[in-house]
């Protein structure tokens, strides 16, 4: 669930990229530009820590160890 989850936010922010890209100003004198250079850094941010949220349920996700055949499940007390 969750490696669907990052890579949903993964292709949500290459698509702001996609689309803010050309919007941004690219002089880096004054707002505009500190504007232009602190969006770009944040947003790549979040690429790499969805990439890697991504990656790392990937690995997480091994195979669950099976039960034996007449072993029941185990259930917590609610008392």
């Amino acid at each position: 669930m969750a490696k669907n989850r990052y890579m949903l936010c993964f292709l949500l922010a290459i698509f702001l990229i996609y689309y803010a890209g050309p919007r941004l100003p690219f002089e880096f004198g004054g707002a505009g530009g500190i504007f232009t250079a602190s969006w770009t850094v944040l947003a790549l941010l979040v690429l790499g820590g969805n990439l890697a949220g991504t990656i790392r349920a990937k690995e997480a996700a091994g195979p669950r160890p099976a039960r034996m055949p007449g072993q029941k499940k185990r259930m917590r007390s609610r008392y």
